[in-house]
């Protein structure tokens, strides 16, 4: 490997990070996270309460109704960032 390589290696991972960063820090993203959090936090108290059935419970029970709102908020959210 030679050193240009190493250089568009390096200059191809800052670029990313900095639009992950990017990404993470803009307005229209926080009730996406939002949503995304409470999300994984319901589907694993769903397979820990379910036990060896959990990935089955998760798939079966419906979202909560708090957590379709973060999805609808989102949707919002990054309708009103896009104009």
């Amino acid at each position: 490997m030679s050193g240009s390589d190493l250089v568009c290696r390096a200059a191809i991972g800052f670029l990313r990070n900095w639009a992950a960063t990017k990404e993470n820090s803009a307005a229209d993203g926080s009730a996406r996270r939002e949503y995304e959090r409470r999300r994984a936090k319901d589907e694993a108290a769903t397979r820990a309460s379910c036990g060896h059935f959990g990935n089955i419970a998760v798939v079966l029970t419906p979202e909560r109704q708090s957590t379709r709102a973060w999805s609808r908020g989102a949707i919002g959210e990054e309708r009103g960032a896009a104009r």
